[in-house]
């Protein structure tokens, strides 16, 4: 069974390996999420690498790049353990010029954990030279009701990982900015009015499937 800090080894020797002359694009690359944080559970936590392309970079050729990397990392050792998944290496992009307006959550919700809690695989660390607009609460409750709303219309896998979404981006809301899913689960805990969420979260963190009546439940709780 791979564990965390072998699949972050794996990852690290496939970009030392990759010649950097054939991806001058790329300004740098990095593991994020919770491989990075330290949270990563195999069967249920995705592989999050983040790319960010050199001033310039067309978004045709930051495609053909992005795709060209994921063909090659699924065919690391990593794919046995994780290939009854079909997603499960999830590579975020964005060109330089476009931080500041990104849609990924790195570049906005996820802007301090990023910074926190990255480690640099190719190139250079962007995570530190990077001058993002201060993400607020009303962009968050905006980014919160698109998650609601696309809950009701995706399918049943996708549906959790909305929900999930929705979960921690309440959470923010509510002044809790750690993104960790034990503190999460922890915190939850710890809270006597939120056993809906708890019991929820405690099922996602297994990846047992979600009934249908606690789903709706939480879907009300954080639309309030």
């Amino acid at each position: 069974m791979l564990d965390s800090q072998k699949i972050i080894f794996l990852i690290k020797e496939f970009f030392e390996n990759l010649d950097g002359d054939k991806y001058p694009e790329i300004l740098g690359v990095n593991i994020v999420g919770s491989l990075a944080r330290g949270d990563f559970a195999v069967g249920i936590s995705d592989i999050d690498l983040l790319v960010v392309f050199r001033t310039g970079t067309s978004v045709e050729l930051g495609e053909e790049t992005v795709h060209r990397l994921e063909q090659e990392l699924k065919k690391l050792p990593i794919n046995n353990e994780l290939s009854e998944r079909d997603h499960f290496i999830d590579i975020g992009w964005e060109l330089w010029e476009n931080l500041s307006i990104s849609p990924i959550k790195y570049f906005n919700l996820f802007q301090n954990d990023l910074r926190d809690h990255h480690l640099l695989v190719f190139g250079e660390d962007f995570a530190f030279q990077m001058q993002l607009p201060e993400f607020t609460e009303q962009q968050a409750q905006q980014r919160l009701e698109k998650f609601i709303q696309k809950y009701h219309y995706c399918g049943d896998y996708q549906k959790i990982l909305c929900l999930g979404a929705a979960l921690r981006c309440w959470l923010w809301i509510q002044g809790w900015k750690n993104f960790d899913k034990y503190q999460i689960q922890s915190f939850l805990q710890k809270q006597a009015d939120f056993s809906d969420l708890l019991e929820f979260h405690e099922s996602y963190l297994r990846g047992k499937k979600q009934s249908q009546k606690l789903c709706e439940r939480v879907v009300k709780r954080l639309s309030i």
